[in-house]
């Protein structure tokens, strides 16, 4: 499949954004819009860069300021119009000719550009000088450091996808800081793929086992006082549809709903409830990989020295649990990552209570477990 070959390309191009690049992959195939929220510094704009290279489409990039003008994002008035007192647009090259928009600090553009924005993104027309225009936009993809003013909230809401992006993980710097990555590769998917995708997606059915999940998802999140519009749960449906298109099933069931803790948060203080919900109903031994992943990282950050039996032995106890559970779940890259992850940490704890060099016992546990 080709957006696995695309995954791989951007993933490596990169350091700790799979989830982003996932989400992005899933907006594609779903043709809606993405917002990546994040502090500056966090390579959401080299992220956008990269997909902008690895998809063969018609593409329009914009860092907005307060300076912005219209003209810059949908084009110049034509002068030979100009003369006959009409409005019109030369619009190529720009905004309402495109198949994948990229949009860096969108929300520092003028009520001019955003309101204008709102019906392109929605209705993918333009009104040029009284003229309707369709637009061939399939995806917008957004950045911004900073979240919306109020009057701002119609267009925030038009972005169905919502990622907040971190900094890299402190056992991730080696690799982002010390290691040369490969540049992300040219023209990988062309823009007639993506649309067979969206295509095929959409004509992916719900299982029952699914439906329940997310009506009753739906439930739990307004209970907690997280509401969802009717709009925005109808186009949740279609993530969940391209995730299961990407997984290449032909059902939709609980599991892929996972995707939908990306759609359901407005604010940061949101992203933890959500989640909790997303998870428990859609994937509970996701929560259980998310736990252990943060246990690895805080393991590392903190330096246990090699001699420290007392603490390694504590570790050692915890990562057995981990190693015997994680081989009766279901696989996904994640879990693998985890699985590695845990082994190699592993053999540290036994190298402490060995008392033998760390290069021993992990050529020891990989014959053991290639015989």
């Amino acid at each position: 499949m080709k957006l696995q070959s695309l995954f791989d390309t951007l993933s490596a191009s990169m350091v700790g954004r799979d989830e982003e690049v996932m989400a992005i992959l899933r907006a594609l195939v779903a043709q809606e819009h993405i917002f990546l929220h994040g502090k500056p510094g966090t390579a959401k704009s080299f992220l956008v860069n990269n997909v902008a290279k690895a998809v063969s489409a018609e593409a329009y990039r914009i860092l907005l300021t307060m300076f912005s003008t219209p003209e810059e994002v949908f084009g110049p008035n034509r002068l030979t119009q100009l003369k006959l007192d009409n409005y019109v647009r030369n619009t190529e090259r720009r905004l309402p000719e495109a198949h994948i928009g990229f949009i860096d600090e969108i929300f520092k553009g003028s009520g001019a550009i955003l309101n204008t924005l709102l019906t392109v993104m929605e209705e993918r027309i333009f009104d040029n000088g009284g003229l309707i225009q369709k637009c061939p936009l399939r995806c917008l993809i957004a950045a911004s450091n900073e979240f919306p003013e109020t009057e701002q909230a119609a267009l925030y809401d038009r972005f169905l996808i919502r990622r907040n992006v971190e900094y890299v993980p402190k056992h991730l710097r080696r690799k982002l800081h010390c290691v040369a990555l490969p540049p992300c590769k040219a023209n990988m998917v062309t823009m007639d793929e993506l649309d067979r995708a969206n295509d095929e997606s959409s004509k992916i059915p719900f299982s029952q086992r699914a439906d329940d999940a997310f009506l009753e998802m739906l439930e739990q999140l307004d209970v907690a006082g997280l509401e969802v519009s009717d709009r925005r749960a109808g186009k949740a449906r279609k993530v969940a549809k391209a995730e299961a298109w990407m997984h290449g099933v032909t059902a939709v069931e609980p599991y892929h709903l996972e995707p939908l803790k990306d759609v359901f948060w407005k604010s940061l203080d949101d992203i933890d409830k959500v989640t909790e919900i997303v998870l428990r109903l859609s994937n509970p031994d996701e929560m259980i990989v998310n736990e252990w992943a943060a246990y690895i990282s805080d393991t590392k950050d903190r330096r246990i020295a090699p001699d420290n039996q007392k603490e390694w032995s504590v570790v050692a106890g915890k990562l057995r649990t981990i190693l015997t559970q994680t081989s009766t779940m279901r696989p996904s890259p994640k879990l693998t990552a985890i699985r590695d992850e845990s082994a190699n940490l592993n053999d540290q704890a036994n190298a402490s209570l060995l008392r033998q060099p760390l290069e021993v016992v992990r050529k020891l546990r990989l014959a053991t477990s290639k015989g």
